[in-house]
């Protein structure tokens, strides 16, 4: 009763804190020596990544070299990743060494993993010589280096075993839609060639070719007259073998 009148006039109850067991003491002790092992060894992990270098080894250089040989009259190259837009400036200067650039086309908006550009040289024998930076820092990132997509297109095996997944739409048709467009396409081919193909599934209103970015091939739209021209085209045409590149439609 004593107790609750020294409460209720504002008193301060006796300190009544637990001392703590000792195996929870234990416990908590091996938890924050398991947290700082595991901080120092993610800071020498940080550490030991900084110091890496891509010569150190063949197969770290390998992580940033092309996939595949270099295909005959091949003259563009890939290259990435950046974390912002790299300038025309920086490239021609990282390339002063290897040769003349002709054309740099950087992408017009990121990737999943960063920026990344196309170069274009004056020969072959040029990009061989660009290989060779790949994996030498450009700004803060290591570069990684490719051959052009269609270039390495234009080399496959066009006798080899058909995915036909890799050259159908990659969206959904809109109702009523009736035009398509239509990649990867040879620098050899001529709308003359195009309308006289497609012209076998459906009436054709508009036909219109371009050259890509790259000036390595082409890409274009066919609009037909019927939207059933659509189907007909996606199911004949798709992987569509014409001047040693298959056709792509969407």
């Amino acid at each position: 009763r004593s107790r609750r009148r020294r409460r209720s006039a504002g008193s301060t109850p006796p300190s009544r804190r637990r001392r703590p067991s000792t195996s929870s003491s234990r416990s908590r002790s091996r938890g924050s020596r398991h947290r700082q092992r595991s901080r120092r060894s993610l800071s020498a992990g940080v550490a030991g990544r900084r110091k890496w270098s891509p010569q150190s080894t063949a197969w770290d250089k390998e992580g940033y070299l092309p996939r595949g040989e270099r295909p005959d009259g091949c003259r563009t190259i890939w290259m990435g990743w950046f974390e912002e837009r790299p300038s025309e400036e920086s490239i021609r200067d990282f390339f002063h060494d290897t040769g003349r650039v002709v054309t740099i086309a950087p992408a017009q908006r990121p990737g999943a993993r960063g920026w990344y550009i196309h170069v274009t040289f004056e020969s072959s024998a040029v990009v061989d010589e660009a290989v060779k930076r790949a994996g030498d820092f450009l700004g803060k990132e290591r570069m990684r280096i490719d051959f052009a997509f269609l270039d390495k297109l234009r080399a496959r095996n066009i006798d080899a075993p058909l995915d036909k997944k890799r050259y159908m739409p990659q969206n959904a048709k809109v109702d009523g839609g009736h035009t398509v467009w239509v990649g990867d396409l040879s620098l050899d081919v001529t709308e003359g060639k195009m309308r006289e193909l497609f012209e076998d599934v459906g009436e054709v209103q508009m036909l219109h070719l371009s050259l890509n970015p790259l000036r390595n091939g082409k890409f274009g739209h066919v609009k037909f007259a019927d939207p059933a021209s659509v189907e007909r085209a996606v199911e004949r045409y798709c992987g569509y073998e014409l001047y040693g590149m298959r056709m792509r439609i969407d």
